[in-house]
């Protein structure tokens, strides 16, 4: 596959993806992620999903405990998201996603 340079970070995209779930915060990866139907998990703390969320109906979105239209949104953690949350979502991501056809 061809490899890029994203701020700083090499990043490798093969047949058109990056990963099998590509798991950020809210970044450019995130954005990247997504634009390239790769599945997503996307963590948010300080910022909102519903303002900056991926626009790919293959994304997660893990917050943080609370009301998700807490208008404090700015004093939320990513350390206050259990990492399970995270584990659980990458399982499920991957046992969801189609299998490709064996040549």
């Amino acid at each position: 596959g061809d490899s890029y340079v994203i701020n700083g970070t090499k990043v490798w995209i093969t047949n058109g993806t990056i990963a099998d779930v590509a798991v950020t915060n809210d970044s450019g990866l995130m954005h990247i992620a997504a634009a390239l139907n790769t599945p997503t998990i996307a963590i948010f703390g300080p910022t909102s999903p519903r303002l900056w969320g991926p626009l790919n109906p293959l994304a997660a979105v893990i917050e943080p405990p609370g009301a998700p239209d807490d208008k404090d949104v700015k004093r939320r953690q990513t350390a206050d998201i259990d990492p399970q949350r995270v584990v659980d979502a990458v399982r499920r991501t991957l046992a969801e996603r189609p299998m490709p056809p064996e040549t």
